[in-house]
């Protein structure tokens, strides 16, 4: 019984062995998934941009978007999650510590909440008029956060949009 146990999972590990390094070692040598029809070949790298921690403000997470690309064809997408560091009203950054920093981020939450709608348009619409050569350098990111930065304020107030972080950047 134990003979008929083993020789059937010899075929078994040797199956499980070739899935993993299709899965696995394959993309690492060559760069290239094995799932991959191949249409996304000459696509960048994953990229993740984390900028400076936030120094005198709240920060309020405005979460994760993935768009469309205005490249031809359409088949590239950016996908972000962005963070905006904002000025909230009677807070003193210097003393934003435990129990205050949480009751500074729930007062910019019920602040925000209203304007939500306008953010994602702002963002989306933004985002998705750029291509990938709009994006894709350490320059063309810099001018995205500055227009994204100059579009919100307009929402938000420039006087208290501090500043603007993409805690995920990736362009496929």
């Amino acid at each position: 019984m134990l003979k008929i146990i083993g020789l059937a999972a010899v075929p078994v590990v040797t199956i499980a062995g070739t899935i993993a390094a299709l899965l696995f070692a394959v993309p690492m040598i060559t760069g290239k998934s094995v799932l991959s029809d191949g249409a996304n070949a000459s696509a960048p790298p994953v990229e993740t941009v984390v900028e400076a921690l936030p120094e005198d403000g709240v920060t309020y997470t405005v979460g994760e978007r993935v768009v469309n690309l205005a490249d031809p064809g359409g088949f590239r997408y950016l996908k972000t999650e962005i963070v905006l560091e904002v000025i909230v009203a009677d807070a003193n950054p210097a003393d934003l510590r435990g129990e205050s920093l949480v009751a500074a981020r729930d007062e910019l939450a019920l602040e925000m909440e209203p304007l939500e709608p306008q953010i994602h348009d702002v963002i989306t619409l933004l985002l998705s008029s750029k291509s990938v050569d709009d994006v894709a350098t350490p320059d063309g990111k810099s001018m995205l956060k500055a227009e994204l930065l100059e579009a919100l304020g307009e929402v938000i107030g420039e006087e208290r949009l501090l500043d603007l972080y993409f805690t995920q950047f990736v362009i496929q």
